[in-house]
C-alpha cells in the first residue's frame, strides 16, 4: 500500500494488518526524523521534530551517515543507508500493551519530489544515487548497477 505523504501514521497499522496488508511504503524523512542527531533544517519545509519522537539511534554512529545529496532539490540531509532500507513499524494499544507489526518500506523522499516533477530525463538518476551507494554494504542487496535484465 502507497498512502499519501503524510497519510500514514502508527495508529492505522491494525487496520491495515487486520486487512491482509503486510507492508506499506513511508516516506524516507519519517525515518530520518526518528532518528537521534536528525539533522533538521527549515529549509525542508517541515517542523522540527519532537525529541520524545527520536527513538531511533544516529545512523552515523553504526556505519551510515547523514547525506547531503546534489542535483537535485534536497535542502535537508538523508541517512544512508537507514532511510533506504525497510523497517518493522508497529502500534503498541495503550490500552492492552498489545503490539501490532508491518513492515515499512521507505519512499525516497527527494528523490521521488525530483522524479515527478522533473521528468523528461531531468532527474540524473546516476548522478544522485552514486552518493550514497558506498553505504550499500548489505550483501543481500548488492549493487546491481551494469547486470543485464
Amino acid at each position: 500500500m502507497f498512502p499519501a505523504e503524510t497519510a500514514f501514521s502508527e495508529r492505522i497499522i491494525p487496520a491495515l494488518v487486520a486487512e491482509g496488508v503486510q507492508w506499506v511504503l513511508v516516506d524516507n524523512i519519517h525515518f530520518d526524523r526518528a532518528c537521534v542527531g536528525y539533522p533538521h533544517t527549515n529549509s525542508s519545509n517541515l517542523f522540527a521534530p519532537n525529541h520524545a519522537d527520536q527513538v531511533n539511534p544516529d545512523p552515523s554512529t553504526s556505519g551510515g551517515a547523514w547525506v547531503q545529496l546534489n542535483n537535485l532539490w534536497a535542502p535537508g540531509r538523508v541517512s544512508a543507508p537507514f532511510g533506504y532500507r525497510p523497517h518493522y513499524a508497529q502500534y503498541v494499544d495503550p490500552n492492552t500493551g498489545a503490539v501490532t507489526r508491518m513492515i515499512a518500506v521507505p519512499a525516497a523522499r527527494y528523490e521521488g519530489n525530483e522524479d515527478g516533477r522533473g521528468g523528461y530525463g531531468a532527474f540524473l538518476y546516476d548522478a544522485v544515487m552514486d552518493q550514497y551507494l558506498a553505504y550499500n554494504t548489505d550483501a543481500g542487496t548488492p549493487d546491481v548497477r551494469g547486470v543485464a535484465s
